[in-house]
């Protein structure tokens, strides 16, 4: 189940966590209903959705972060506070041996944006994916698909691709996810 990080659900969140098989951390708000992270467009609230990620982690909410690249949806240059926050997120990823998802869904279906900086597509972001690769971060490759129908067609999955062309990425491709979250939750607080 993909879940976010909000300090005042820990109550539901710890159910979550203890009666399911594996959470997905796929933080879309910086707070409970409210500051979306389709909105976000400066560095201050940019780092505050990775200090959200750092906290589930810490925690060891999750099995693995879906879309950690997700708060650049909207924003509209790839400048010092993006890149500082792709080297947080590569070391959270790296203490908690939490994998990273490239996620080949919404930020890639509908094709390239051009922003101030530049043409690319909201998420995935290459910025971000050459940090993962260069500290080494474990990646996974996930279809975030809402019609099933998605499945058949492998256009979002090779935009996603493309956009870590030639990076040395350590992408898993035998994560037993179920097994992951058993050995995680032992650790859950």
């Amino acid at each position: 189940m993909e879940v976010e990080y909000y300090p005042d659900q820990w109550e539901t969140l710890s159910e979550y966590r203890r009666s399911l098989d594996y959470l997905i951390l796929g933080q879309h708000n910086v707070y409970f209903d409210s500051v979306s992270v389709y909105s976000i467009n400066d560095g201050d609230t940019l780092h505050r959705y990775v200090d959200m990620l750092e906290k589930a982690c810490e925690r060891n909410l999750c099995d693995y972060i879906a879309h950690p690249d997700v708060a650049l949806y909207r924003y509209q240059r790839l400048d010092g506070s993006v890149r500082e926050c792709a080297a947080r997120i590569a070391d959270i990823s790296l203490k908690y041996n939490m994998p990273l998802e490239l996620n080949a869904g919404s930020g890639v279906q509908r094709g390239m944006y051009r922003f101030p900086d530049g043409l690319r597509y909201p998420y995935p972001t290459r910025v971000f994916f050459e940090e993962f690769a260069r500290k080494k971060c474990p990646i996974i490759i996930g279809l975030d698909v809402h019609d099933p129908r998605r499945f058949l067609d492998d256009t979002a999955l090779m935009r996603a691709l493309s956009v870590i062309a030639d990076l040395d990425c350590n992408i898993l491709e035998d994560f037993d996810l179920v097994e992951a979250a058993r050995k995680r939750k032992k650790e859950f607080r």
